[in-house]
């Protein structure tokens, strides 16, 4: 099959999109491409084709580049649409709906199979982050009423976690799971004894910050808890973009605080690169904010990385899946992360006790290992396209015997 990866915000090389979805599914044998926001020239990556377009930012632009967005996709005459944002769904059920016709000769289907990922709590998303307060349930009740009128004409849900299930009631039969867990690949070494040393410091403990970065993930509460005597002598290294434009303001508390010694900020690193750093540390911090739904319910890629790496992890007590996973695996500590103290005081405590840190990162790697590896979450994935591929061969065989008829 030629699937087209449709997106408007996720990058070439996202770490869902890209990384474990696009290209498991050309390592399967598919033809992939990746239609996504950039300014690089077409290329080849792993199997999958990158051709990128210019992103148009702000909400009314990426309305208005939507028609551009069509006419690329359409140009592609892809057998499936593999959707990643609402903005792209709506263009996929453009592209199923419409007369998306191709000779005989060309091989593909007459009406494009549509795949609709759902990666966020997106009407809560949309709610929370630009309408104002009194506004937000009706902006909740308006996506969702809009996702009722979607669903018809997409193929498949695929949930990115258990909890998006509930935005799209009564699509069950539609609905496959698989969810962000982490390549085994990615480990270093092949034996656990040699990933397990990867992480161990020679000298300061450093605790480690891999995504987004910006105010309501946290980093004004762990600077100030890094500045704590509990955390005293804590490093940090962050990796990752600010989006929400408060480097400066980060930048300026690290030094108003007297930690430039103690904190690194990389930027943003290919997946492979990032978890190399990642293996170096001895801490895993996840530390979204509470007051947003998406944070109630965030299944975030970077808390299977550091358990994968052998890092114990400091995770939100009011995470709905991710606080359920670190008391399943024994891998971190749960805290209330709007309190500094409660923070440093994590940090201290595993900082101060390399044996807990050694316990709780052998837990959350054999967790991983055992059960929340992206593998099995990949089979589900390939499985789901070769019943797209079964379902049409039948639909094939019967047109050929009803003309022969």
């Amino acid at each position: 099959m030629l699937i087209c990866f449709l997106s408007t915000v996720h990058t070439a090389r996202d770490k869902r999109v890209f990384e474990k979805e696009a290209v498991s599914l050309a390592e399967a044998g598919h033809e992939v491409v990746h239609l996504c926001p950039g300014d690089e020239p077409e290329t080849v990556e792993r199997g999958v084709r990158i051709v990128t377009y210019r992103q148009a930012h702000g909400l009314v632009r990426r309305a208005l580049g939507l028609v551009s967005l069509y006419r690329r996709a359409r140009a592609l005459a892809a057998d499936c649409y593999h959707c990643n944002e609402v903005d792209s769904w709506l263009v996929g059920v453009a592209l199923k709906a419409g007369r998306h016709r191709l000779p005989a000769s060309a091989g593909r289907r007459a009406r494009p199979l549509l795949v609709f990922d759902v990666h966020e709590t997106f009407p809560h998303d949309l709610a929370e982050f630009h309408a104002p307060r009194p506004l937000r349930p009706l902006v909740v009740a308006a996506v969702r009423a809009l996702f009722r009128v979607l669903v018809p004409f997409t193929d498949k849900l695929v949930l990115a976690k258990r909890s998006v299930a509930v935005d799209f009631p009564g699509a069950d039969a539609k609905q496959i799971l698989v969810q962000n867990f982490v390549p085994l690949r990615m480990l270093a070494r092949g034996d656990d004894a040699a990933a397990a040393a990867v992480h161990a410091s020679s000298s300061a403990v450093t605790a480690v910050h891999v995504g987004l970065v910006s105010r309501v993930r946290g980093w004004p509460v762990l600077l100030e808890a890094l500045a704590s005597d509990r955390a005293a002598g804590v490093h940090l290294t962050v990796i990752g973009e600010f989006n929400d434009g408060s480097r400066a303001d980060f930048e300026a508390r690290v030094l108003e605080l007297g930690l430039e010694d103690r904190v690194r900020t990389l930027g943003w690193m290919a997946a492979g690169d990032a978890f190399r750093e990642v293996e170096r540390a001895d801490i895993g911090l996840v530390l979204f904010q509470p007051g947003f739904r998406s944070h109630t319910d965030s299944l975030p890629h970077k808390l299977f990385d550091y358990m994968l790496a052998g890092l114990p992890v400091i995770v939100p007590d009011f995470g709905a899946e991710v606080a359920g996973i670190v008391r399943d695996a024994g891998c971190g500590l749960l805290v209330d992360p709007s309190d500094p103290d409660a923070v440093a005081a994590a940090l201290g405590a595993l900082a101060g006790d390399a044996a807990e840190r050694r316990r709780m990162g052998d837990h959350g790697r054999r967790s991983v290992i055992d059960k929340y590896n992206w593998e099995a979450e990949a089979g589900r994935l390939v499985g789901m396209y070769a019943a797209f591929e079964a379902r049409a061969d039948a639909g094939a065989s019967e047109r050929a015997a009803r003309g022969r008829a």
